[in-house]
This record gives structure tokens, sequence and C-alpha cells, in this order.
């Protein structure tokens, strides 16, 4: 199933993502590259126009995570933490359970290797199936804002006149 992500709505989650955890918005940004990935040093989320894999939401959770990482963070702990290290797959969870209600809603099974053990191991050792699609939404800010957040409550394809990047 394909879907459409306009740089608008990929904003709106950023914004939500960001005041539910008090912090400054990343600013998104459409990319050439074929995946998505976090520039620290711009606060910049740039998700590739081509779509991601994942889909929208997965992406800019995990996206999103990296800047809550950098925004909260002391430098001594960034220096030393590997990229997607324990301080990381802690923010990760934490994200995926506000934007989700419950973090086993997240697709473990599409991240890396070493997050997907982690979390069978440790944080959703009682969840061992992370394969499985994502329940329907019950977070109440997605119902509030129409057109972001889960694929339940979107308002569906990109608004005309705006930018669009193809999801599957």
């Amino acid at each position: 199933m394909r879907e459409t992500a306009t740089l608008e709505r990929l904003q709106e989650i950023a914004d939500l993502l960001a005041t539910e955890f008090n912090v400054s918005p990343p600013k998104v940004v459409f990319s050439r590259r074929r995946v998505a990935c976090y520039h620290p040093f711009f606060r910049w989320i740039k998700f590739p126009m081509m779509g991601s894999w994942r889909g929208v939401e997965f992406t800019m959770v995990h996206e999103f995570a990296h800047h809550l990482f950098e925004m909260t963070l002391p430098p001594k702990i960034k220096m030393r933490s590997r990229h997607h290290g324990p301080q990381f797959r802690d923010l990760l969870h934490k994200v995926a359970a506000a934007w989700y209600g419950d973090p086993d809603r997240y697709n473990w099974g599409s991240e890396y290797k070493s997050i997907q053990e982690w979390y069978r191991k440790g944080k959703g050792a009682k969840h061992a199936n992370t394969d499985r699609a994502p329940r329907s939404c019950t977070r109440a800010r997605h119902r509030r804002a129409p057109g972001v957040g889960c694929s339940t409550h979107a308002a569906g394809p990109g608004r005309a006149g705006k930018t669009e990047a193809t999801v599957s």
C-alpha cells in the first residue's frame, strides 16, 4: 500500500512530537536520498522525496528520536554514545510510546537489527512478535489534528498545491 506525505504533514508530525517532549521542532525537508536521516547541525529531518520503505510514521518516529537525543542529552553523553546506542534506544521507545500510546504498536521489525534485538530482549521481551502491523491509534491528539498522525485518523493523500513524497 502506498501513501503520500506532504512537507506540511511531515512538519505537523514533527511539531506534535516536539510539543509532547517540550523541545523545539526540527525542520523537515525533502531529500533526493533513498533513506531518511537527521542532521544535528541544522536540526533537519531529511525525508526521501521518493518515499520511505518503512512508512511515514515509523520513519518520523525514528528520526525524531535522533532529534530528541540531540536536544536533551548532555554533550558528554552524546560524545560517548553510539549512533543507535542505549540512550537512543530508550528515547526511541519513549517517542514510540508518545506517538502510538503503546510502544508495541511501533513496527520494531523495521528497525536496525541491534534495535530489534534490544527490544526483544529488553523493553519488549513479553511482545516478541515485532513484525505485526500497527493497531488502530487511540491517541487523542491525532483526532484533533486532521491529516496528521496515524493512518487511522489521516485525512488521506496530500492537499492540492503541496509538495508530496510517495511512501510505500
